[in-house]
């Protein structure tokens, strides 16, 4: 139940006039997220190339969560998740 009463809030959202502000905030949460967990994946060493990777990385997971909340993607929020997830652990290996 709780699970949907977040899709609603989101699928809202990104339809939104004002999404881009909402990328935004959501841009903001998973980059700092992913500048966290960095020294376990495999980013340069050099400071400029690394915010790039991130940057790339973050969007990469925006645009695939906003595709899942227009509808796009034919999996479930948690499976969704996962395949992010489950993508980002492999890069550890």
């Amino acid at each position: 139940m709780k699970e949907v009463v977040w899709n609603v809030i989101y699928r809202n959202a990104v339809t939104s006039p004002d999404v881009r502000f909402f990328i935004e905030k959501l841009k903001a949460i998973i980059s700092k997220k992913i500048f966290e967990d960095s020294a376990a994946l495999p980013f340069s060493k050099n400071k400029a190339e690394k915010y790039a990777q991130i940057r790339f990385l973050t969007n990469a997971c925006v645009d695939t969560m906003v595709d899942y909340f227009k509808g796009n993607i034919d999996l479930s929020f948690d499976e969704v998740g996962s395949v992010i997830i489950d993508f980002l652990n492999n890069m550890r290996k």
